[in-house]
């Protein structure tokens, strides 16, 4: 079978399996006859199933597997980068290893159209305190002091962060000037719909480790904090999720309403198993502070 070289365009993929996916479907409409077996065949693999297997999550991809594919897909130069980035990205297993591999995508796709409409996604994410400069750069009595800017934010930055923080948050439109110098957001609320996971969870953690400094760092009444441990069935855990997702929304929505601003505060919300399953017991412990 002749080689064909259609794909779609490969920077606009965070899933490289997603990727094969679509170009097998976009060769199946073109090639007459192209199934899977025929994207094997030309990639040069002796199981005739094995793309299909790594599409569907049963396989993964070794280094020259990856090198197979790259020739068969057609890629070259940057695309054929960050093809084999994309790979060792979705198949990393630790968080470092992601938000390493992350970054080199990015590098890659610097220069094209996807980075820069990505850019303002999620130039909030890439670092915890973006967020935090973006409430006080609207809400608190600052006047164009950087140095002050970052002095109120816990623990403080330097003018220098504070600036390129500001900077950043402007440049991506999630801030923007007044015609008498002072800022407004974009949106009193951004959501985190459509950033990349890594980018997402790497912040997560973060301010999970705020949250641990801040119960050595705030007393009442400057904090609160509460937690239980308790057993339940799936359902339930289903239904929780549903009642921690609605109180999430009612502060949103009391947040956006509120006209007289006093400080940025961080709500962390967590649920997640201590065992595994069980058939019977029931235990429920209850710590609130």
């Amino acid at each position: 079978m002749k080689k064909t070289l259609q794909s779609p365009t490969i920077f606009a993929y965070e899933d490289y399996r997603s990727y094969l996916r679509d170009f097998f479907v976009l060769q199946k409409k073109s090639v007459k006859g192209f199934t899977h077996r025929s994207f094997a065949k030309l990639a040069g693999f002796s199981s005739s199933s094995f793309c299909l297997h790594v599409i569907e999550g049963r396989k993964n991809l070794s280094g020259e597997s990856i090198q197979k594919l790259k020739t068969a897909l057609g890629l070259e130069g940057a695309a054929a980068r960050y093809f084999e980035a994309l790979v060792q990205y979705n198949q990393a297993k630790t968080l470092h290893d992601r938000e390493y591999h992350f970054s080199e995508l990015n590098k890659i796709r610097r220069n094209t159209l996807f980075y820069r409409v990505n850019k303002h996604q999620f130039i909030l994410y890439s670092e915890w305190y973006f967020s935090v400069i973006r409430e006080l750069a609207v809400y608190s009595d600052w006047n164009g002091d950087f140095r002050r800017l970052g002095s109120m934010v816990v623990p403080p930055l330097s003018a220098e962060k504070a600036k390129k923080a500001l900077d950043s948050l402007v440049d991506a439109h999630l801030l923007i000037y007044n015609e008498d110098g002072t800022l407004r957001q974009n949106s009193r609320v951004v959501s985190a719909e459509g950033a990349p996971a890594v980018v997402v969870n790497k912040l997560k953690k973060e301010f999970m480790l705020k949250g641990i400094e801040a119960e050595e760092k705030f007393r009442k009444p400057a904090k609160y904090s509460s937690s239980a441990t308790l057993s339940m069935s799936m359902r339930n855990f289903e239904k929780a999720k549903v009642m921690i997702d609605e109180v999430r929304q009612q502060l949103l929505a009391m947040a956006m309403n509120d006209d007289e601003v006093d400080q940025v505060f961080q709500v962390n919300f967590q649920m997640f198993p201590l065992s595994g399953p069980v058939k019977k017991g029931k235990v429920v412990n209850d710590v609130s502070g």
